[in-house]
């Protein structure tokens, strides 16, 4: 990850937090929460804790796209459970414009493209002093190797030129955090569009 193309990328969202690009970490879910209450972007080459849905590890070498980023929403906590769906329709915009691939949405956090699982997204959050603190976080496998143990895993490299990793990283924050606030004044228009986009049947065989 290049951090001068990526913050470039980021357009005004790299003015209002602070972007860090890790060569390595653990999580980058984790590194935010470790710094918890202060706006942060990052993103690692390489996580070796990353972490899923329900404890679950997320393997994530070298070659995939992972990125945590902070949102401070000015409404409680339980006015803000659809935006794991709108951090789901962020990702897909993302994937569309950087390389064209159309995905379907595995309820609720899953992107899958023809059957296999390209992308997974944890979303955490607490309630501090000063409000609620939410932090999402993206792993796209990208040109990476995958999981030997895991025969629905993909990436975008078999089905696709893939994309630089400061485009799609950046698109990644820039959608999520876009469709945020459009979501209130157009959160009935928005959810409906990822109903559209789930796949109701997807399973992982």
């Amino acid at each position: 990850m290049i951090k001068n193309l990526f913050i470039e990328n980021l357009g005004v969202y790299s003015k209002s937090a602070e972007v860090v690009c890790l060569d390595g970490v653990d999580s980058t879910n984790s590194y935010i929460k470790r710094r918890m209450g202060e706006s942060l972007i990052v993103t690692a080459n390489e996580q070796s804790g990353g972490r899923g849905q329900r404890g679950r590890s997320f393997f994530s070498p070298r070659g995939g796209v992972y990125v945590s980023f902070t949102c401070r929403p000015v409404r409680p906590l339980n006015e803000c459970l659809h935006y794991t769906a709108l951090a789901g329709l962020g990702v897909w915009d993302a994937i569309y414009s950087s390389c064209g691939l159309r995905c379907r949405i595995k309820r609720p956090n899953d992107l899958l493209y023809n059957g296999k699982k390209i992308c997974g997204i944890l979303t955490e959050s607490q309630v501090l002093a000063d409000g609620p603190f939410i932090v999402f976080g993206v792993g796209v496998n990208v040109t990476n190797a995958l999981p030997p143990d895991v025969p629905w895993a993909g990436r975008l490299a078999d089905f696709a030129p893939p994309p630089a990793p400061e485009t799609l990283a950046a698109a990644i924050v820039r959608n999520t955090l876009e469709l945020i606030t459009l979501a209130h004044t157009h959160k009935e228009q928005l959810m409906s569009r990822y109903d559209e986009l789930c796949d109701k049947n997807a399973r992982y065989e």
